[in-house]
C-alpha cells in the first residue's frame, strides 16, 4: 500500500472541502501514479474525499465510510462503499493500493504504507484540513521532482 498527498508548507490539505490550490503538474502526477497501470489502479479515501472529487477516471475507489445504508451499495461505476475491516482483506497484500484522503484516513494508514508521495506546495494557506506529521514513520526521503512551486518528495521505509 502506498500514500499520495499535496499539503502546503503550512501543512494544509484542503480547506471547505477542496484543495486550496490548482497546480496543473501536481495533478498530471497524481493521474499518473495512481491511474491503471503498472502502478496504479485502487484508491482509498473516506467519504469526504469522495465526495469533494467523485469518481476519477481509469481508477477504482474504495470509500471509508461508518454509515451502514452506505456499505449496502455498490456501484459499477468506479466505487464501492466499505468499512475498514472489509478493507483489510481487499488491499493489505496489494501494493497497487493507493490512500489519498482525507486526514483521518492518512493518519490511520500512513504508517502502514510502504512508500508516501507527498507535493509539498512552497506557500502557506488558510485551512481546515490538515496532515499529521508523518515524516518519522519512515527511514528515506528523496526529491523526486523539484518545480517552482512545488516539491515531490518519496518517503520509503
Amino acid at each position: 500500500m502506498k500514500g499520495i498527498v499535496a499539503m502546503s508548507l503550512n501543512r494544509v490539505i484542503g480547506y471547505q472541502g477542496k484543495i486550496p490550490w490548482k497546480i496543473k503538474s501536481d495533478l498530471d502526477f497524481f493521474k499518473k501514479m495512481t491511474s491503471d497501470s503498472d502502478s496504479g489502479g485502487f484508491l482509498i479515501m473516506g467519504r469526504k474525499t469522495f465526495e469533494s472529487v467523485g469518481v476519477l477516471p481509469d481508477r477504482h475507489t474504495y470509500v471509508l465510510t461508518t454509515d451502514k445504508e452506505k456499505l449496502k451499495m455498490i456501484d459499477l461505476r468506479g466505487y464501492k462503499y466499505v468499512d475498514e475491516e472489509s478493507l483489510w482483506r481487499i488491499a493489505q497484500p496489494d501494493q497497487r493500493f493507493w490512500v489519498c484522503g482525507g486526514s483521518e484516513v492518512y493518519k490511520r494508514f500512513l504508517p502502514i504504507c510502504s512508500e508516501v508521495y507527498v507535493t509539498i506546495v512552497l506557500n502557506e494557506y488558510d485551512g481546515d484540513v490538515f496532515l499529521s506529521d508523518f515524516e518519522d514513520q519512515f527511514s528515506y526521503q528523496k526529491i523526486v521532482g523539484e518545480y517552482k512551486t512545488h516539491w515531490i518528495v518519496r518517503y520509503s521505509k
